[in-house]
């Protein structure tokens, strides 16, 4: 009998996503697919600070061997060769007018992100994802995506681009993934791996979210088509009604249960002390009953 062995990972095409998602016909304005890179991020943020013009808004970076990524919290994103996705975007939002969109509006488009990023990877063939506050894509409560932003700032005053890096855990079997709490498309049961068609559809669905986030001006409170992007991303939260575990910056908890999320994309906390708290930045444990001692 022929022993039979693993099918080589699939290619990244960048032909492929040039054809069906670059300007004119598409929205983006480039797209760039490397072999292997130490962090996109990093590469994405020195670029667009070194040639803004070659880089403008809606340019995306990506690959499927990082060897050097970080997530937050400094932790390590690293991509074996044909295994995931490592996607960084650069963005320079601004209105209709042209005008750029106000900082405090940044924080919308992490989970603008993670939204783009649980839709796309649905539908008949793909898996069942939901949203974990603020920068986390789950299947069966484990990982499978993270989202980190970061700013390109010149320091002259302008505005800064944002860069966006995501990582997409995607043909990894369940026993190669890192830790017991991530999964991957093919551990979640996933029929859609090729690494191509997963960063189109993530690009096709971010960049279709994006333009309506600007063209609100950043104001995640204003309904296009009856929902409110606030409304629009709470129904992917698997956060929203959960009592959750807060990890704040300076070390201390607030346990409670999320209610929802305030205008400037900050997840809203009814702690055991009954007050309402607004959590701007930390690091979110979803709880089961038995946990909440």
């Amino acid at each position: 009998m022929t022993p039979s062995f693993p099918a080589p990972p699939a290619p990244l095409e960048a032909g492929r996503l040039e054809r069906d998602l670059l300007a004119p016909a598409g929205p983006w304005a480039r797209i760039m697919v490397v072999e292997r890179t130490g962090s996109t991020n990093a590469d994405a943020v020195t670029a667009a600070l070194a040639d803004p013009a070659g880089w403008p808004d809606l340019s995306a970076l990506l690959t499927t061997h990082q060897d050097a990524g970080r997530g937050r919290l400094d932790r390590s994103w690293v991509i074996e060769p044909g295994t995931g996705l490592a996607i960084s975007l650069v963005l320079r939002p601004v209105d209709p007018a042209g005008r750029p969109l106000p900082t405090q509006t940044y924080g919308w488009l992490t989970l603008l992100a993670a939204l783009a990023l649980a839709e796309s990877l649905g539908g008949p063939d793909g898996v069942t994802a939901t949203i974990k506050w603020p920068n986390d894509v789950l299947v069966h409560e484990r990982k499978i995506a993270g989202i980190l932003a970061q700013l390109a700032s010149t320091g002259d005053g302008t505005p800064p681009a944002v860069v966006l890096g995501c990582g997409i855990n995607v043909s990894q079997e369940a026993d190669a993934l890192p830790v017991p709490t991530a999964t991957s498309l093919a551990a979640a049961g996933s029929r859609r791996l090729d690494p191509t068609d997963v960063a189109a559809g993530f690009l096709s669905a971010f960049a279709g979210h994006y333009r309506e986030f600007c063209a609100r001006h950043g104001d995640a409170t204003m309904a296009g088509d009856g929902t409110s992007l606030i409304r629009g991303i709470s129904l992917w939260m698997g956060t929203l009604g959960r009592r959750v575990r807060v990890q704040l910056p300076d070390g201390t908890d607030v346990v409670g249960e999320a209610t929802g999320l305030a205008a400037d994309g900050a997840l809203q906390v009814i702690g055991s002390d009954l007050q309402q708290h607004e959590i701007h930045a930390g690091d979110i444990v979803h709880l089961r009953t038995e946990d909440d001692q």
